[in-house]
Order: C-alpha cells, then structure tokens, then sequence
C-alpha cells in the first residue's frame, strides 16, 4: 500500500512523506507466512511479484507487469 500511494504520488508530481506503523516483526507468521512452502500449498506462492518488488526497489522503476496490480485501499471494492 505505502508503495502504490508513492506511485501514485509520483505520478502526480507531489512530494512529500509516507509514514506505515508495523506492529510485529512477523516471528508468529513464520510456519505460515513466511514458509514458502505453506504459501504453495495455500495457493499464495507470489514469487514473481516478489522479485518484481525487490526490483523495483533496487533500481526505482516499477515493472509493467507490477505496476497496475497495485491499488490504493480506498480503490479497493467492498
């Protein structure tokens, strides 16, 4: 989300700051969301989004395929 509103921003021209608030570092999700197996098995395996990120904040330029996949949450449908 912080990335899609920083897509959005520079698309618009605009400047400014994007704050998030994360409120754990993940250590109970570890057999779930952060095992690459569990995620396969769950129909959630998203490799190619992740190497499109990791891409993307390397060099500065979001990938095609990435780009429009991201929305704002107030784009999302109820």
């Amino acid at each position: 989300a912080a990335l899609a509103c920083a897509r959005q921003m520079a698309a618009a021209g605009q400047a400014g700051s994007i704050v998030t608030l994360l409120c754990d570092d993940g250590e109970r999700y570890r057999h779930s969301y952060f095992d690459a197996a569990w995620l396969r098995s769950n129909g959630l395996a998203c490799e190619p989004e992740q190497a499109a990120m990791e891409a993307c904040m390397l060099n500065g330029h979001w990938p095609a395929g990435l780009a429009g996949s991201l929305r704002l949450s107030g784009e999302l449908a109820p």
